[in-house]
């Protein structure tokens, strides 16, 4: 696996989702545009680099949560060089990314699409518009927040809401048009025998639009390990709200086995 020159600014795509400011980095090897690694900053990156085996994956920081995805990876993130909030690594000297020197952000964009799909059309996109994983400090966990409170509002104005099959309290918009139910729902809330958030808090749909505006675009957000959220967006037509728990469950797997459990950093 070959070195590959830096992207400016944002980011390090891995697989390619978006390219920098000057388009896609080149291959040192080939000469030719290569989609697996870019990397913001004056970073060169190849799991090959590492001293310690990596084994094919690049290691992220998000404050002091370090996770490792396939180096093949849609995956963005932003570098960044100079935090109070940095620990100290095991081994500065090793290029950014090896295990003993993850490459320290304060945000991670991937994809996910659902894979458990029951036999649903083929034609549904069955992902949202975009995940984060940020690492928010103090403020972790306002979106969460702001969609419970949400949600609450919703539920004391209109007292329209109700249980879907899937067991969702959904609460309505109050409309006397005659558009289709999930697009009037104002927000929607697991049960917890149900569903619930990794630190075990009730898990929240945020819906927005109103009046003339189907209410078809949604957030959900939460506190994922400590300080860490994850947050994506989604519209109803491309990810149905009948599978949002499930498709929830699959990301959160994915994400928390990416972890790296009990990483040793050299000021623990």
């Amino acid at each position: 696996m070959g070195r590959y020159k830096k992207c400016i600014d944002w980011s390090i795509a891995l697989f390619f989702i978006a390219g920098c400011q000057h388009g896609y980095a080149d291959s040192e090897e080939s000469g030719e545009t290569n989609r697996n690694a870019s990397f913001a900053g004056n970073i060169e990156y190849s799991p090959d680099l590492c001293k310690k085996n990596a084994e094919g994956n690049v290691y992220v920081a998000l404050g002091k949560t370090v996770f490792r995805f396939p180096y093949e990876t849609n995956l963005q993130f932003r570098a960044v060089k100079d935090s109070e909030d940095l620990p100290h690594r095991p081994d500065p000297t090793e290029p950014e990314g090896c295990p003993d020197n993850p490459v320290a952000t304060k945000g991670i964009k991937l994809n996910y699409r659902l894979k458990d799909t029951g036999g649903m059309s083929a034609d549904l996109k069955l992902m949202p518009e975009s995940i984060s994983l940020t690492y928010s400090g103090n403020s972790s966990g306002m979106l969460q927040d702001r969609s419970e409170n949400q949600f609450y509002q919703a539920k004391g104005s209109y007292n329209n809401c109700e249980y879907t099959e899937e067991g969702l309290e959904a609460c309505y918009w109050k409309s006397a048009d005659e558009r289709p139910k999930h697009l009037l729902a104002v927000g929607y809330k697991a049960p917890e025998n149900i569903y619930k958030t990794p630190l075990g808090r009730p898990f929240f749909v945020d819906c927005w639009g109103g009046g003339a505006i189907p209410l078809n675009q949604c957030t959900v957000s939460y506190v994922l390990n400590g300080r860490v959220d994850i947050t994506y967006k989604f519209y109803k037509e491309y990810l149905p709200i009948d599978v949002i728990v499930k498709y929830d469950a699959e990301l959160r797997d994915t994400v928390e086995k990416a972890m790296v459990v009990d990483y040793k950093w050299s000021d623990n």
